[in-house]
């Protein structure tokens, strides 16, 4: 877990450093601007449509701090998602983790100086204990997909255009508005990592424990145990895999089609935009 939380720290420590930027910086180019050219030109930290002019008297001045306030509370609703993602994934990869620990200490237990029936009573039991717990942890999986699965598809299908638009602004814009960009297509880019690192973690996981099955020397036990340690590696065939609303597998593989996908508008953008 201590990788997860630095993780998640490292995603909170940008987004927060992304939420001041967007927020923060208009007032250090006012004041710049107005060393340099002697007048107030007032600036908001991003587009809002309102139905009176915000830059008007001393609404600027109640409107400006509610801009503060609506930025970061997007950001802790973002990194919030992320963080919880995150943790979760990383609970169901630790028990992953222990199950693979149990099955490789299970036949630890048998003693060659005693009978058949003592072995089973002592293995028996404790393999049963696995296979309940290897249950509950697939239960998990299936709820943790049931719960992400459409906001991971939102996430994916709009990943690829936004990095697209945030790396070309990167290229075009200068100044304080260049910083912004590039803050916010840094925080962007770890989001969906982590998010699909962490969905390649569980796929590796769930293979370790059917690996760590067939490695438990079943075949010196008896047929109910090879029966059900036989179960749980056909289970290991299909390695759990969190999905983006069944289109896209949330891993590394997806990582790289995203970005993959976002060079290439990005490069057909610039051809245009050159033109």
């Amino acid at each position: 877990m201590k990788p997860a939380i630095r993780f998640t720290t490292i995603v909170a420590v940008v987004n927060i450093v992304m939420g001041m930027a967007f927020t923060l910086l208009p007032i250090p180019e006012m004041i710049y601007h107005y060393t340099i050219t002697g007048h107030w030109v007032r600036q908001l930290p991003f587009l809002i449509w309102w139905s009176f002019d915000v830059y008007a008297g001393f609404v600027y001045y109640f409107i400006y701090p509610l801009y503060i306030v609506i930025g970061f509370s997007g950001i802790i609703i973002h990194m919030g998602f992320d963080c919880l993602f995150c943790i979760l994934a990383a609970h169901i990869c630790v028990h992953f983790r222990i199950l693979k620990h149990d099955l490789g200490n299970l036949t630890d237990l048998l003693d060659g100086t005693e009978n058949i029936i003592e072995n089973r009573k002592k293995v028996n039991p404790k393999l049963f204990g696995i296979v309940e717990k290897h249950q509950i942890i697939e239960e998990c999986h299936n709820r943790m997909n049931t719960i992400f699965n459409f906001a991971l598809f939102y996430n994916f299908f709009v990943s690829s255009f936004i990095i697209c638009i945030q790396g070309f602004m990167v290229t075009a814009a200068s100044g304080y508005t260049l910083i912004k960009f590039a803050l916010f297509l840094a925080s962007f880019l770890v989001e969906l990592f982590l998010l699909c690192f962490y969905g390649h973690h569980i796929v590796e996981s769930s293979i370790l424990a059917a690996e760590a099955a067939y490695h438990c020397s079943w075949y010196n036990t008896n047929h109910q145990f090879r029966t059900i340690v036989l179960q749980m590696i056909n289970k290991g065939q299909n390695p759990l895999t969190l999905m983006a609303w069944k289109i896209w597998p949330v891993d590394m593989s997806t990582f790289a089609s995203i970005l993959s996908a976002s060079w290439s508008y990005f490069t057909l953008l610039r051809t245009v935009y050159a033109d």
